[in-house]
């Protein structure tokens, strides 16, 4: 990404509604792990960015993370993230069957990723056998607006593609659904304008007002308790888990 996103991304991560709902969400994923192992998992975060969701996971698991970008380990070190490696996932520099738990997200989808089945197989070879991966990319094609030019994103994901992705690379998907579902209609309609009327290219990683925040977390927070019983059948981004 361009270092402007970085700088967006830090400014805004612990607060921004969206973020907040994907930490709720890997967060559950990494304390469900935890109690099945009967201790803290050992955890990568494979493009952690600017390490807001490594931070959030403090006192669940020893904590591991690798970013591309200067500005992402800068913005992690700020954090006091110490365990952080710069590199490609493409190339992880760490041994096999490293992890318990390898946390992917929003990071296969970037044009900065050039082969995302290559990197989903190094996602797989780093986690220890029956170790689980959190992988979250956004979905549809259709979906492209101005946001994707800012952020650089090369491909967007189906439900399917994502489960044939992480079946090619070795593993097992034990739950693939799509979330940020009740924002879909107003999601698509902004896409869909900004394409239209395309001007200056920016990404949706921008401050939000206090009670639109607080609004959009309500909404999520109404799906989250469909999610903890079932799937969802569309929404803006698929969230998938997988054993080796």
């Amino acid at each position: 990404m361009r270092p402007a996103e970085y700088e967006a991304m830090y400014r805004v991560e612990e607060t921004h509604w969206w973020y907040r709902a994907l930490r709720r969400h890997v967060t559950r994923v990494v304390a469900a792990e935890a109690r099945r192992l009967g201790r803290p998992p050992r955890v990568l975060d494979a493009g952690a960015g600017t390490g807001g969701m490594l931070a959030g996971l403090a006192g669940l698991g020893d904590r591991y993370g690798i970013e591309i970008a200067p500005e992402g380990i800068r913005y992690c070190r700020e954090r006091g993230l110490e365990r952080m490696v710069r590199g490609s996932v493409t190339e992880l520099p760490f041994a096999t069957e490293a992890f318990d738990m390898v946390l992917s997200l929003d990071v296969l989808y970037h044009r900065g990723v050039p082969d995302d089945a290559a990197a989903a197989r190094e996602l797989c070879r780093v986690l220890r056998p029956n170790g689980l991966l959190v992988l979250n990319l956004p979905a549809y094609e259709a979906l492209r607006g101005t946001h994707d030019a800012a952020i650089q994103t090369a491909r967007r994901y189906s439900r399917r593609g994502v489960i044939h992705l992480l079946k090619e690379a070795g593993l097992r998907p034990v739950r693939v659904t799509h979330w940020n579902s009740l924002l879909l209609p107003a999601a698509a309609a902004h896409r869909l304008l900004s394409r239209l009327r395309p001007g200056k290219l920016a990404s949706d990683v921008q401050p939000v007002a206090p009670s639109l925040n607080a609004a959009l977390t309500a909404i999520l927070r109404l799906e989250e308790a469909w999610l903890a019983r079932a799937d969802l059948p569309f929404g803006l981004s698929v969230l998938a888990l997988a054993r080796r």
